[in-house]
């Protein structure tokens, strides 16, 4: 496989985590460990990619409601999306960071916006998507 090298910035904390993962599981190659996490990443949202079918799922996010406005656009986003977003589950992690789970059922291109204005949000630490293909018939 040819291979090109790039650089990348990435939060000190983010680095310190990688290479605690790398110790633990006995890994050389920062590398390798990041092009698997691109890899992944890539793969869990392959789905968002191609023709605009429907899908349901749901869409799991940490956020940090004390930096900038996250809390705010956060609550927006979720009433801009009101005929996506069937719930929200929401917990409180710390008194800084929440979680959030966000069930969903639309066609691609809304539930892609949806995800890329989350995503946008200063003060959200991490995004993940599970999302399975609806039949016509199937969730109505």
């Amino acid at each position: 496989m040819r291979t090109i090298k790039t650089g990348v910035t990435l939060p000190i904390d983010l680095i310190s985590k990688v290479d605690r993962f790398m110790k633990e599981m006995n890994l050389r190659s920062r590398s390798k460990v990041i092009s698997e996490a691109l890899r992944s990443f890539i793969e869990d949202r392959n789905f968002l990619l191609g023709e605009n079918r429907k899908f349901i799922g749901s869409i799991f996010l940490i956020y940090n409601h004390e930096r900038g406005e996250t809390l705010e656009k956060l609550v927006d986003i979720q009433h801009n999306y009101l005929n996506l977003i069937l719930s929200v589950l929401h917990m409180h992690m710390t008194h800084e960071r929440c979680l959030e789970i966000l069930l969903f059922k639309g066609m691609k291109d809304d539930i892609k916006r949806l995800i890329s204005d989350i995503e946008n949000i200063v003060g959200v630490e991490l995004v993940r998507v599970i999302a399975v293909e609806c039949e016509e018939h199937e969730y109505h």
